[in-house]
């Protein structure tokens, strides 16, 4: 029993770490096109379009270094609308 409630405890801490860790970096729009362009205009922001392929080493490095940066993601959230799109999917 012991056990159990020791594994269930760091299981709830191991998701609300992570739950906080999503909530950093720059926070794109989840919704259609058309969502973010309604969005952008309601909030008289741009759109910033993060246009990528699965297989792009320079994209993987930007979303991985560039976008969790605090800097960036203060700017970028504060100016625009963030939108990724995946080029190869329709």
């Amino acid at each position: 029993m012991k056990n159990i409630l020791t594994l269930v405890s760091l299981l709830l801490l191991t998701t609300c770490i992570f739950a906080q860790a999503g909530q950093k970096g720059m926070q794109f729009h989840k919704g259609s096109w058309k969502a973010a362009l309604k969005k952008a205009a309601a909030e008289d922001k741009l759109i910033f379009m993060d246009a990528y392929t699965t297989w792009c080493g320079p994209c993987k490095k930007m979303s991985k270094e560039i976008f969790p940066m605090q800097e960036v993601a203060d700017y970028y959230n504060a100016h625009f609308v963030n939108v990724k799109l995946d080029m190869e999917k329709g």
